[in-house]
């Protein structure tokens, strides 16, 4: 939101146009940060919520360990 106020005010000119490059960076590359530091800390141990429903990349890693005991 900052970075968009600061189009509105600056206008399309180059530190408007900067802004939203800027916006546009963030917007994409947010949730993907945000996924490598949850599957990290999955990975590494950390328990989840108490009031999770279900734990979905435990039951992939348990599938894929059945697969590769049954090869």
């Amino acid at each position: 939101m900052i970075l968009f106020g600061v189009f509105l005010h600056s206008g399309v000119n180059s530190l408007g146009i900067k802004a939203l490059i800027c916006m546009v960076f963030v917007l994409l590359t947010s949730p993907v940060g945000a996924h490598a530091l949850a599957r990290g800390a999955h990975i590494s141990g950390v328990s989840l919520w108490k009031g999770s429903v279900c734990d979905a990349f435990k039951e992939f890693r348990e599938r894929r360990a059945r697969k590769r005991a049954d090869q």
